[in-house]
Parts: structure tokens; C-alpha cells; sequence
């Protein structure tokens, strides 16, 4: 009679799955809400900078004229240091008693191929000379736009400066030295390209049309859209020639090409009668001197009319009034 010797079967120790050393427990999983885009709120250099995104009137930077100046000038005097250098090593290549040497200033072939010889001292200052050039001239062409940008305009600037003091706007957020950053006025410049005839006539009159419809009638129209909805709101401004720039202040920008228009006409119509006015007068003043004062007369008021209601230069008015 067999007996059999029954088997207990043995359990090892639980093994837990392992899991990825950056995977978060799902009970620390914690699901963050992003704000819509129109809700957002920006400060300091943010609502700056979304402001001269907005508004190019307010883009006004600084040119750092005097920096930029010692910058270059600075390379300016490297290079000079080492034309001296390079000009003293071509001069003992040129008397040298070897031969190689002195085919150094007839053929660069055999100087590009003197890199890595005995005698390529005079190769490797040229390298360094190509490399400080390369530098010099591209800080040169670079400031040669910078001071061609256009300074702002004094009524620009004094927006801009005023807005960094209102309370719902720039609220004075510029600190420790950053806030001296436009104090040298003369040493601004702006990205706003002026936009058509900017005479003197058509900025006044384009100032002056846009501030009256902002106190009668756009103000109070914006101000009451800014409690709508962010899409009718959107609606309301493709209504009107302004658009809010910013939300909390009420900050509008309004296009002026409709008054650029007027002026242009204000300004051909009264080009069109000036001639006229002129000749009824001399058919009414009887007399050669009297015809000549109102010669004067007239001949002076043509020139002011150009200098205020077109942008014509000096050279132009003066060859328009002497014919």
C-alpha cells in the first residue's frame, strides 16, 4: 500500500507592480483651470508691452546714443591696434630671409596655406582681422538704422509718460534704476511710422476732431461696452472707427484716416481758391504799387499755406512762390 505525502504549496512575498519613478499617485493629481485669454490681466512690463503692441504711438524705446557710440568706438580702436599688428608682421614676412615667406603679399594662396605652419602668425592676425571687421560692420549698419528711427512726438510722448502714472494704467511700476529709463527724452526714438501727410494743419485738426468725438460720444459708447460681453464688445468696435486698447483704463485708439481725408480736402480746396482770390484782388486794386504790395501780400500767404497744410520741403516752397 503506497502512500503519497501530500505537497503544500508555498507563497512567496507579494511583489507590488512597479511604476514609473515620475508618474504621480492618482490621488495627487491635481488638474489646473487656464484662465481665458480675455480675462487676463497683464502688469507692469506685460500691460506695457500690450500696450505698444496695441498702440504704436506708445512703442518708444531708448537709443542709447551715448553707449552705442563708445561700443563702436571701442571696435573702432581694435582694429585699429591690429592693422598696426598686421601691417608689422607683413613688413618681417617682406624681409625675410626665407623665401616663402616673402610670397605672402603676392599670392594668398600661399598664406591660406601657411595656417598651421611654422610662419603663419601673419594668416592668423588676418583671421582676426576678418573676424573684428565682420563685428564692426554689422554694429555700424545696425546704428545706422537705429538713428534713423524717428524721435517720438510731443504728444506721444506725454501720453506715454502720463500713462505710466495712472492709477489704472501704468500705475508707476518701473523700479530701482529701471525707473530713470525715459527720463533722457532726447535720447528716445519710436517704431510708429506717421501714416500720410503730416503737416501741421492735419495733426491739428486730427487731434483736435478726435478729441471732441471722444468727450461727446465715443467715451461714454466704449465705457458702456466695456460691461458686454468680450464677443459684443469685439462687435461693437468693428461699428466705430475706435478700438479699446485696454479693458480697465477705457484706453482707446482711433483711426484717423477719415480725418486725414477731410484735411486733404479742407487743403486742395483752399489751394484751388488762393490763385483766384489772388487775381480778383489785383482786378480790384488800381495802381502798379498797390498791385505789387498785394503781390507781397498774397505771394507770402501762398508760402505759409504750403509750410502749414502740406509737407512740402523748404526747396519746394521756395521754387513754388518764385514761379
Amino acid at each position: 500500500m503506497s502512500s503519497s505525502t501530500p505537497v503544500m504549496a508555498t507563497r512567496g512575498p507579494k511583489h507590488k507592480q512597479p511604476q514609473a519613478p515620475c508618474q504621480p499617485s492618482p490621488a495627487t493629481v491635481k488638474i489646473k483651470t487656464l484662465a481665458l485669454p480675455e480675462t487676463i490681466k497683464p502688469e507692469g512690463y506685460h500691460k506695457l508691452a500690450a500696450l505698444m503692441g496695441s498702440l504704436s504711438e506708445s512703442a518708444i524705446f531708448r537709443r542709447f546714443g551715448t553707449l552705442n557710440m563708445v561700443n563702436l568706438l571701442s571696435l573702432q580702436a581694435e582694429l585699429v591696434q591690429l592693422q598696426v599688428e598686421f601691417q608689422d608682421i607683413c613688413h618681417e614676412d617682406d624681409h625675410s630671409e626665407d623665401p616663402s615667406d616673402k610670397l605672402f603679399s603676392s599670392c594668398f594662396r600661399d598664406l591660406r596655406n601657411s595656417a598651421g605652419g611654422v610662419n603663419d602668425e601673419q594668416w592668423r592676425k588676418l583671421l582676426d582681422i576678418r573676424k573684428k571687421l565682420s563685428e564692426y560692420n554689422a554694429t555700424l549698419l545696425q546704428l545706422d538704422n537705429v538713428f534713423k528711427l524717428s524721435s517720438p512726438r510731443d504728444q506721444d510722448l506725454q501720453f506715454f509718460m502720463g500713462w505710466f502714472k495712472g492709477e489704472k494704467e501704468g500705475n508707476c511700476f518701473l523700479k530701482s534704476s529701471e525707473a530713470f529709463t525715459w527720463n533722457d527724452t532726447a535720447d528716445l526714438v519710436t517704431l510708429h511710422k506717421l501714416q500720410g501727410e503730416q503737416d501741421i494743419f492735419s495733426r491739428w485738426l486730427s487731434s483736435t476732431l478726435v478729441t471732441f468725438y471722444h468727450k461727446i460720444w465715443g467715451r461714454r459708447r466704449h465705457v458702456r461696452s466695456l460691461d458686454l460681453p468680450f464677443k459684443l464688445t469685439q462687435l461693437i468696435e468693428q461699428q466705430t472707427f475706435g478700438k479699446v486698447v485696454d479693458l480697465e483704463s477705457g484706453l482707446t485708439d482711433y483711426d484717423t484716416s477719415s480725418m486725414d481725408r477731410f484735411s486733404k480736402v479742407v487743403v486742395t480746396t483752399m489751394s484751388s481758391i488762393l490763385p483766384l482770390v489772388t487775381t480778383l484782388a489785383l482786378w480790384a486794386v488800381h495802381g502798379t504799387l498797390r498791385r505789387i504790395g498785394v503781390m507781397i501780400v498774397f505771394t507770402s500767404l501762398f508760402a505759409a499755406a504750403l509750410a502749414t497744410f502740406t509737407s512740402a520741403r523748404r526747396i519746394e516752397i521756395f521754387a513754388a512762390t518764385a514761379s
